[in-house]
């Protein structure tokens, strides 16, 4: 592969992920925005969450990255059954941590709050908010 193929071939991965990173902190902003009018609380409760869901982003993105370069290596080898048996595990282990993550926060939501001292208003609403 000489140098302008490998050029357009990382770049066509390089450039649609950019942009999907591009997107995810434009929908972070304009998040805030939202919930800027809500007042300084609501805002300082959202820039934590967004830096925490940036933080779990990034951590399931490397699930993603590892997957590719053992699919690739196997891919490469023509072993199709390594390339089905890794598609496989990193699926799942995504599912696992998203479930690891989303249903303590979907069951514990009123406990969380109240450790958090939300408003009693806000803990009562918190079970239907989530589920």
């Amino acid at each position: 592969m000489n140098h302008p193929d490998a050029l357009r071939s990382i770049a066509r991965i390089a450039v649609p992920t950019s942009l999907e990173m591009v997107f995810q902190l434009v929908l972070t902003f304009a998040v805030q925005l939202a919930v800027g009018v809500l007042g300084t609380l609501a805002l300082a409760a959202a820039g934590l969450v967004n830096s925490l869901v940036l933080v779990i982003l990034v951590s399931f993105s490397t699930i993603g990255a590892a997957a590719a370069i053992l699919v690739a290596r196997a891919h490469g080898a023509h072993d199709h059954d390594r390339v089905a048996r890794v598609t496989t595990t990193a699926e799942a282990l995504a599912f696992a941590c998203t479930l690891a993550l989303c249903l303590p926060a979907a069951l514990l939501a009123g406990s969380v709050l109240k450790t958090l001292g939300a408003p009693l208003t806000s803990r009562r609403r918190a079970p239907r908010t989530f589920s």
